[in-house]
């Protein structure tokens, strides 16, 4: 192979990119202890299947990009009309970066509901909330009784974006 004449700039396959970007992202949940986690388009590559599947995480449907200037709006779109009854998970990274992940936020506060790391105080008084918190905060109510449940913000979504106009 000669030399590239100056300003030259080789294309890079985009197909290609995206390969290695979601075997990093498999590597990352591998990583992570989601051993079992592996590349979805390699064994069907039919459009709205997930880029990388874990069934660790039967819920989450992982659209990847690896891009230096991501349209999040997009990427999530795109994730929304795959994801069908699963959660839509962006994983982006840029160059050098770490890997991100773009939710929704009420798919992400049905998640930290349901985790252990969620603090609440059974003492808490409502009208406390309004005041300014003290530095460092005490721990609080992080969700108040009538937040909705993950069922109703899943069924809130749904109504948005329906799955029969997901595909």
């Amino acid at each position: 192979m000669g030399a590239r004449p100056h300003g030259e700039r080789v294309a890079v396959n985009s197909r290609q990119k995206g390969k290695r970007v979601e075997r990093l992202w498999r590597d990352q949940l591998r990583e992570a202890g989601f051993l079992k986690a592996f590349r979805g388009q390699q064994y069907c590559g039919a459009a709205g299947n997930a880029d990388v599947v874990c069934p660790e995480l039967p819920w989450a449907h992982f659209e990847v990009k690896g891009v230096q200037n991501l349209n999040v709006i997009n990427a999530m779109k795109q994730a929304i009309n795959d994801c069908g009854e699963k959660t839509p998970v962006v994983a982006h990274k840029k160059n050098g970066e770490p890997w991100l992940i773009t939710m929704l936020a009420a798919d992400w506060l049905g998640l930290v509901k349901e985790s252990d790391r969620v603090v609440v105080s059974p003492d808490q008084n409502p009208e406390d909330a309004q005041s300014e918190p003290a530095w460092p905060p005490a721990p609080t109510a992080v969700f108040p009784s009538d937040a909705p449940t993950y069922e109703q913000e899943t069924q809130t979504r749904n109504t948005h974006f329906p799955v029969s106009e997901r595909r």
